[in-house]
């Protein structure tokens, strides 16, 4: 969920503050490879209207707030859209299940959180048990040599089973 988080932080940056430095690295590729670029700073023609009917605006502002800004808004709310605040919660709850390196990842609070996603699946007295269970299943995974090699969730759930 880090890595979510880091990605959207970089979006947030890039749509405030990336636009330049697109173009400085599209002018010094242009240039490399002699393909001719428009320039930035003059009027932005509409292909197909006339310059007598055209709105006033730059080259820049139309790729950075017509394409640029467009296509990272774009990327920041699908992300958004699956990473909401709950799904993230649940998803850093999940976590805490992982078999990796001895169930390095194993919080207790967390798991105990998890259970409240499932008011139907936890009564208030499953959710007290689940606080000892929980002590009893740590020590059990920890000392068995049965969940020792287990990388992913999935492998837990099969083992489980």
């Amino acid at each position: 969920m880090a890595l979510v988080k880091s990605y959207q932080e970089k979006l947030h940056w890039m749509r405030n503050n990336g636009f330049d430095a697109l173009v400085d690295e599209e002018s010094f590729f242009c240039d490399k490879y002699h393909i001719d670029v428009p320039n930035i700073e003059e009027a932005f023609i509409l292909p197909g209207r006339s310059r007598h009917n055209a709105p006033i605006k730059t080259n820049r502002h139309h790729y950075r707030v017509t394409l640029f800004i467009y296509v990272i808004d774009e990327q920041i709310t699908k992300l958004e859209d699956r990473f909401n605040e709950v799904n993230t919660e649940l998803l850093i709850c999940l976590a805490c299940l992982s078999p990796k390196d001895s169930f390095v990842a194993f919080d207790k609070p967390k798991l105990l959180h998890l259970a409240q996603f499932f008011p139907q699946d936890f009564s208030n007295e499953d959710r007290l048990a689940l606080e000892d269970q929980l002590e009893i299943y740590i020590h059990d995974v920890h000392s068995s040599s049965d969940f020792f090699q287990l990388e992913e969730i999935g492998d837990l759930a099969k083992k489980m089973v």
